[in-house]
């Protein structure tokens, strides 16, 4: 898996690329929104990770761009900011999760990009087949912070939000069938994996 990671701060993108290349995603740095550009049109990537702040630029400005040339491509938002205006604005242009710069550990974003490429690629091409809501934005991240046993508290504060806002969402029905799948889903590669290490060690 093939990440684009844009973020005009060089320290924040090493730990960020560092993290997640232990969890053996490949993390291509663009330095600032023009690089970003220039990267994104230059090659096909699985998913984006952008930061909010780009300098005189921002990231929502690179998901509106992104949108516009390769909307199938899911964008992660990474924010420091816990603004209700900048997670509609973000989710009005198609961000497809949220993680918070402090929360942003190697196993929380791996887990936030595979789910949110899985999603992307079972998205159907028309809404007639299944009109149900795919997981995205604060959700995603919520549902993938809860499916790796964080607690209710630390999962909202990694999503963005209030404590009180998670658990109206995890009292929505379609919230959670969106977190049982991802659930089954975690489980079954973890079984998957113990099989291959089981028939690599014979």
């Amino acid at each position: 898996m093939n990440v684009l990671l844009i973020d005009d701060d060089s320290d924040d993108a090493y730990l960020v690329r560092r993290e997640l290349e232990r969890y053996g995603i490949e993390v291509e740095w663009a330095a600032g929104f023009d690089a970003g550009v220039e990267a994104f049109g230059a090659r096909r990537f699985d998913a984006v990770l952008v930061d909010h702040f780009l300098g005189a630029r921002t990231g929502l400005e690179f998901l509106r761009h992104a949108g516009s040339q390769q909307p199938a491509v899911p964008v992660i938002l990474i924010t420091g900011l816990e603004s209700q205006e900048v997670d509609d604005a973000a989710l009005e242009a198609g961000a497809a999760g949220f993680v918070l710069k402090e929360d942003a550990r190697g196993d929380l974003l791996s887990r936030t990009i595979r789910y949110a490429v899985r999603a992307s690629r079972d998205q159907p091409p028309t809404s007639r087949q299944d009109s149900r809501p795919r997981p995205g934005g604060k959700d995603l991240t919520l549902q993938v912070a809860l499916s790796r046993g964080m607690t209710i508290r630390d999962a909202a504060k990694a999503a963005g939000m209030s404590e009180r806002t998670a658990y109206r969402r995890m009292n929505d029905p379609v919230f959670q069938e969106q977190l049982t799948a991802l659930e089954s889903e975690l489980r079954q590669r973890m079984v998957d994996r113990t099989v291959e290490d089981i028939l690599n060690a014979e």
